[in-house]
Protein backbone atom coordinates (compact mmCIF):
# COMPACT_ATOMS: atom_id res chain seq x y z
CA UNK A 1 0.00 0.00 0.00
CA UNK A 2 1.68 3.59 -0.86
CA UNK A 3 2.69 5.36 1.88
CA UNK A 4 2.43 2.07 4.31
CA UNK A 5 5.38 1.57 6.05
CA UNK A 6 5.70 -2.04 7.28
CA UNK A 7 8.21 -2.92 10.21
CA UNK A 8 9.09 -6.62 10.27
CA UNK A 9 10.16 -7.93 13.90
CA UNK A 10 13.36 -9.93 12.56
CA UNK A 11 13.13 -13.09 15.36
CA UNK A 12 16.12 -14.48 14.44
CA UNK A 13 18.54 -16.23 11.42
CA UNK A 14 19.43 -19.95 10.24
CA UNK A 15 22.43 -19.80 8.36
CA UNK A 16 23.45 -23.22 6.54
CA UNK A 17 26.97 -23.88 5.10
CA UNK A 18 28.30 -20.08 4.74
CA UNK A 19 30.74 -18.44 3.67
CA UNK A 20 31.44 -16.19 7.04
CA UNK A 21 35.24 -15.10 6.44
CA UNK A 22 38.29 -14.99 4.16
CA UNK A 23 37.08 -18.07 2.35
CA UNK A 24 40.14 -19.03 0.17
CA UNK A 25 42.92 -19.64 3.23
CA UNK A 26 40.39 -19.67 6.19
CA UNK A 27 37.66 -21.33 5.40
CA UNK A 28 39.49 -24.06 2.47
CA UNK A 29 42.74 -24.40 2.48
CA UNK A 30 43.42 -24.50 6.20
CA UNK A 31 40.97 -27.03 7.24
CA UNK A 32 41.74 -28.88 3.83
CA UNK A 33 43.35 -31.97 5.63
CA UNK A 34 41.41 -32.65 8.41
CA UNK A 35 38.57 -33.28 5.98
CA UNK A 36 40.57 -35.32 4.05
CA UNK A 37 41.45 -37.63 6.80
CA UNK A 38 38.08 -37.87 7.88
CA UNK A 39 36.44 -38.47 5.07
CA UNK A 40 38.77 -40.57 3.17
CA UNK A 41 36.50 -43.67 2.83
CA UNK A 42 34.40 -41.86 0.77
CA UNK A 43 36.80 -40.07 -1.05
CA UNK A 44 39.36 -42.85 -1.36
CA UNK A 45 42.73 -40.56 -2.09
CA UNK A 46 45.65 -42.61 -2.05
CA UNK A 47 48.22 -42.53 0.38
CA UNK A 48 50.99 -41.06 -1.45
CA UNK A 49 48.37 -37.94 -2.21
CA UNK A 50 47.56 -37.68 1.50
CA UNK A 51 51.45 -37.63 2.70
CA UNK A 52 51.61 -34.88 -0.13
CA UNK A 53 48.67 -32.71 0.83
CA UNK A 54 50.02 -33.06 4.44
CA UNK A 55 53.57 -31.90 4.13
CA UNK A 56 52.46 -28.90 2.26
CA UNK A 57 50.13 -27.84 4.80
CA UNK A 58 52.38 -27.75 7.25
CA UNK A 59 54.61 -26.29 5.83
CA UNK A 60 52.80 -23.37 4.40
CA UNK A 61 51.91 -23.04 7.70
CA UNK A 62 48.30 -24.44 7.95
CA UNK A 63 49.05 -27.15 10.71
CA UNK A 64 49.88 -24.74 13.37
CA UNK A 65 47.05 -22.34 12.21
CA UNK A 66 44.43 -24.48 12.83
CA UNK A 67 46.10 -26.16 16.26
CA UNK A 68 46.72 -22.37 17.74
CA UNK A 69 43.65 -20.56 16.57
CA UNK A 70 40.64 -23.62 16.43
CA UNK A 71 40.55 -23.89 20.52
CA UNK A 72 38.46 -23.20 22.62
CA UNK A 73 38.01 -20.37 24.33
CA UNK A 74 40.25 -18.98 21.45
CA UNK A 75 43.20 -17.74 22.49
CA UNK A 76 42.97 -14.04 21.19
CA UNK A 77 42.20 -12.23 17.56
CA UNK A 78 43.41 -14.55 14.74
CA UNK A 79 45.92 -13.16 12.81
CA UNK A 80 45.65 -12.47 8.99
CA UNK A 81 45.49 -16.13 7.44
CA UNK A 82 47.98 -14.87 4.56
CA UNK A 83 47.78 -13.95 0.76
CA UNK A 84 46.99 -16.82 -1.55
CA UNK A 85 49.84 -18.78 -2.54
CA UNK A 86 48.92 -21.37 -5.88
CA UNK A 87 51.70 -23.69 -4.04
CA UNK A 88 49.91 -23.86 -0.79
CA UNK A 89 46.26 -24.43 -2.73
CA UNK A 90 45.96 -27.68 -1.60
CA UNK A 91 42.14 -27.68 -1.71
CA UNK A 92 42.12 -27.64 -4.93
CA UNK A 93 44.58 -30.08 -5.15
CA UNK A 94 42.35 -32.48 -3.21
CA UNK A 95 39.66 -31.21 -5.68
CA UNK A 96 41.12 -32.70 -8.66
CA UNK A 97 42.59 -35.48 -7.19
CA UNK A 98 39.19 -36.55 -6.02
CA UNK A 99 37.45 -36.20 -9.87
CA UNK A 100 40.23 -38.98 -10.84
CA UNK A 101 39.06 -41.76 -8.63
CA UNK A 102 35.43 -40.06 -8.88
CA UNK A 103 34.57 -38.21 -11.90
CA UNK A 104 30.50 -37.94 -10.80
CA UNK A 105 31.69 -36.05 -7.60
CA UNK A 106 29.73 -33.72 -6.17
CA UNK A 107 31.55 -30.90 -4.30
CA UNK A 108 28.31 -29.94 -2.29
CA UNK A 109 27.96 -33.52 -1.31
CA UNK A 110 31.05 -35.81 -1.33
CA UNK A 111 28.47 -39.09 -0.74
CA UNK A 112 27.45 -38.73 -4.12
CA UNK A 113 29.25 -40.77 -7.01
CA UNK A 114 28.36 -42.52 -10.33
CA UNK A 115 25.50 -43.23 -11.62
CA UNK A 116 24.15 -39.72 -10.87
CA UNK A 117 21.21 -39.94 -9.09
CA UNK A 118 17.97 -38.40 -10.39
CA UNK A 119 17.80 -34.64 -10.19
CA UNK A 120 15.54 -33.06 -11.74
CA UNK A 121 16.19 -29.47 -10.45
CA UNK A 122 19.76 -30.30 -11.67
CA UNK A 123 21.60 -29.24 -8.27
CA UNK A 124 24.38 -31.69 -8.91
CA UNK A 125 26.69 -29.82 -11.03
CA UNK A 126 27.43 -32.67 -13.50
CA UNK A 127 24.05 -33.94 -14.06
CA UNK A 128 22.81 -34.31 -17.68
CA UNK A 129 19.62 -34.89 -18.46
CA UNK A 130 16.48 -32.79 -18.92
CA UNK A 131 15.78 -30.25 -16.37
CA UNK A 132 12.58 -30.29 -15.06
CA UNK A 133 11.56 -27.21 -15.30
CA UNK A 134 12.84 -26.63 -19.18
CA UNK A 135 10.47 -29.27 -20.46
CA UNK A 136 7.60 -27.66 -22.51
CA UNK A 137 4.62 -28.82 -20.74
CA UNK A 138 6.20 -27.44 -17.51
CA UNK A 139 7.22 -24.43 -19.19
CA UNK A 140 3.58 -23.86 -20.59
CA UNK A 141 2.03 -24.92 -17.18
CA UNK A 142 3.93 -22.29 -15.52
CA UNK A 143 4.09 -19.47 -18.30
CA UNK A 144 7.68 -18.96 -18.22
CA UNK A 145 9.15 -16.19 -19.61
CA UNK A 146 10.99 -16.12 -23.07
CA UNK A 147 13.22 -14.04 -24.49
CA UNK A 148 13.14 -12.06 -27.77
CA UNK A 149 15.93 -13.23 -30.10
CA UNK A 150 16.90 -10.02 -32.70
CA UNK A 151 17.36 -11.39 -36.24
CA UNK A 152 18.45 -7.97 -37.12
CA UNK A 153 17.73 -5.25 -39.39
CA UNK A 154 14.13 -6.09 -41.51
CA UNK A 155 13.67 -10.16 -40.42
CA UNK A 156 11.06 -10.43 -37.54
CA UNK A 157 12.21 -11.60 -34.22
CA UNK A 158 10.89 -14.31 -32.51
CA UNK A 159 10.58 -15.35 -28.90
CA UNK A 160 12.88 -17.98 -28.06
CA UNK A 161 12.56 -20.24 -24.32
CA UNK A 162 14.30 -18.95 -21.52
CA UNK A 163 16.11 -21.96 -19.55
CA UNK A 164 16.25 -22.43 -16.17
CA UNK A 165 19.43 -22.84 -13.79
CA UNK A 166 19.06 -23.36 -10.11
CA UNK A 167 21.90 -20.59 -9.83
CA UNK A 168 21.97 -17.44 -11.90
CA UNK A 169 24.05 -17.14 -14.48
CA UNK A 170 24.72 -13.30 -14.60
CA UNK A 171 27.65 -11.74 -12.55
CA UNK A 172 26.26 -11.24 -9.01
CA UNK A 173 28.27 -8.03 -7.69
CA UNK A 174 28.93 -4.86 -9.56
CA UNK A 175 31.10 -5.19 -12.75
CA UNK A 176 34.76 -3.71 -12.82
CA UNK A 177 37.61 -3.98 -15.09
CA UNK A 178 39.26 -7.14 -15.12
CA UNK A 179 42.38 -7.40 -12.73
CA UNK A 180 40.54 -5.36 -9.94
CA UNK A 181 39.41 -7.51 -7.96
CA UNK A 182 38.22 -5.83 -4.41
CA UNK A 183 36.75 -6.79 -1.53
CA UNK A 184 37.81 -9.17 1.34
CA UNK A 185 37.42 -11.95 -0.68
CA UNK A 186 38.56 -10.15 -4.09
CA UNK A 187 35.43 -10.52 -5.27
CA UNK A 188 34.52 -6.80 -6.07
CA UNK A 189 31.78 -6.95 -3.45
CA UNK A 190 32.86 -3.98 -0.82
CA UNK A 191 30.84 -5.07 2.49
CA UNK A 192 32.91 -6.10 5.35
CA UNK A 193 33.04 -9.97 6.01
CA UNK A 194 29.61 -10.93 8.13
CA UNK A 195 31.67 -11.78 11.07
CA UNK A 196 33.19 -8.35 11.62
CA UNK A 197 29.65 -6.26 11.75
CA UNK A 198 26.35 -7.89 10.34
CA UNK A 199 26.16 -11.26 11.73
CA UNK A 200 27.12 -10.24 15.66
CA UNK A 201 24.90 -7.65 15.52
CA UNK A 202 21.77 -9.67 14.58
CA UNK A 203 23.11 -12.45 17.06
CA UNK A 204 23.03 -9.87 19.84
CA UNK A 205 19.27 -8.29 18.88
CA UNK A 206 17.88 -11.38 18.70
CA UNK A 207 19.59 -14.49 20.63
CA UNK A 208 18.32 -16.72 17.60
CA UNK A 209 20.93 -17.41 15.28
CA UNK A 210 21.94 -20.37 14.46
CA UNK A 211 24.80 -21.88 11.70
CA UNK A 212 25.23 -25.30 10.15
CA UNK A 213 27.76 -26.63 8.06
CA UNK A 214 26.84 -30.23 6.79
CA UNK A 215 30.16 -32.78 7.22
CA UNK A 216 29.87 -34.21 3.97
CA UNK A 217 30.11 -30.40 2.23
CA UNK A 218 33.23 -29.88 0.38
CA UNK A 219 32.76 -26.78 -0.62
CA UNK A 220 32.65 -25.21 2.52
CA UNK A 221 34.48 -26.74 5.37
CA UNK A 222 33.14 -27.63 8.61
CA UNK A 223 36.14 -26.36 10.63
CA UNK A 224 36.80 -23.50 8.39
CA UNK A 225 33.44 -22.64 9.48
CA UNK A 226 34.08 -23.17 13.15
CA UNK A 227 37.49 -21.34 12.59
CA UNK A 228 35.56 -17.66 11.30
CA UNK A 229 33.06 -18.55 14.32
CA UNK A 230 35.92 -18.31 16.53
CA UNK A 231 37.01 -15.42 15.18
CA UNK A 232 33.87 -13.28 15.68
CA UNK A 233 33.12 -11.18 18.88
CA UNK A 234 29.35 -11.38 20.34
CA UNK A 235 27.83 -11.12 23.83
CA UNK A 236 30.89 -9.36 24.89
CA UNK A 237 33.57 -12.37 23.99
CA UNK A 238 35.50 -13.88 21.56
CA UNK A 239 34.03 -17.08 19.98
CA UNK A 240 32.85 -19.77 22.21
CA UNK A 241 34.29 -20.41 25.29
CA UNK A 242 33.45 -24.11 25.00
CA UNK A 243 34.11 -26.55 22.06
CA UNK A 244 30.66 -28.07 20.59
CA UNK A 245 30.51 -31.68 21.95
CA UNK A 246 26.75 -31.78 22.71
CA UNK A 247 25.26 -34.54 20.05
CA UNK A 248 21.92 -33.02 18.39
CA UNK A 249 19.37 -35.86 18.45
CA UNK A 250 16.52 -36.21 16.08
CA UNK A 251 13.50 -37.29 17.59
CA UNK A 252 12.79 -40.49 15.24
CA UNK A 253 15.97 -40.73 13.40
CA UNK A 254 18.89 -40.23 16.12
CA UNK A 255 22.18 -38.47 16.81
CA UNK A 256 22.35 -36.55 13.43
CA UNK A 257 25.62 -34.20 14.62
CA UNK A 258 26.97 -32.36 17.28
CA UNK A 259 25.23 -28.75 18.58
CA UNK A 260 26.22 -26.12 20.86
CA UNK A 261 24.45 -22.70 22.03
CA UNK A 262 26.33 -19.62 23.43
CA UNK A 263 25.13 -16.29 23.81
CA UNK A 264 22.41 -16.55 21.25
CA UNK A 265 24.18 -18.27 18.66
CA UNK A 266 23.71 -22.16 18.15
CA UNK A 267 26.47 -24.09 15.96
CA UNK A 268 24.96 -27.46 14.51
CA UNK A 269 27.49 -29.74 12.74
CA UNK A 270 25.33 -31.92 10.62
CA UNK A 271 25.89 -35.51 10.54
CA UNK A 272 25.71 -37.51 6.57
CA UNK A 273 24.70 -34.03 5.11
CA UNK A 274 26.01 -31.97 2.17
CA UNK A 275 25.59 -28.20 1.59
CA UNK A 276 21.73 -27.70 0.76
CA UNK A 277 21.34 -29.16 4.38
CA UNK A 278 17.17 -29.59 3.91
CA UNK A 279 17.79 -31.50 0.76
CA UNK A 280 20.03 -33.92 2.11
CA UNK A 281 18.87 -34.00 6.11
CA UNK A 282 15.47 -32.36 5.90
CA UNK A 283 14.11 -33.86 9.00
CA UNK A 284 16.72 -32.42 11.15
CA UNK A 285 16.54 -29.00 9.39
CA UNK A 286 13.07 -28.98 10.68
CA UNK A 287 14.28 -29.18 14.22
CA UNK A 288 16.65 -26.17 13.25
CA UNK A 289 14.37 -24.11 12.09
CA UNK A 290 11.87 -24.93 15.39
CA UNK A 291 14.55 -23.28 17.24
CA UNK A 292 14.91 -20.36 15.26
CA UNK A 293 11.59 -19.69 15.75
CA UNK A 294 11.21 -20.19 19.89
CA UNK A 295 8.86 -23.26 19.00
CA UNK A 296 11.81 -25.37 21.11
CA UNK A 297 13.99 -24.01 23.83
CA UNK A 298 17.02 -26.58 23.06
CA UNK A 299 18.47 -28.88 20.65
Amino acid sequence: MSGRVVRWALCGALIYDPTLADYGQLQANIPTVPFVEANNAILTLNESFIEDIKATSAKCGFDSYLDKYLSYPPPGPQSPSGAYDPKCDIWSEMAAAWFLVNPCQNIYNIADGCPIPNDPLATHPNYKPQVYFNRPDVREAIHAPKNTHHLGPGKINHLVDTNWFECGLAQVFPFVPSGNKTGPEGQVDLSPDPIQHVLPRVIDATQRVLISNGNYDALILTNGSLLAIQNMTWGGELGFQKAPTEDFVVPGQGVMGKAHEERGLMWVESYASGHMQPQYQPRATLRHLEWMLGRIDSL
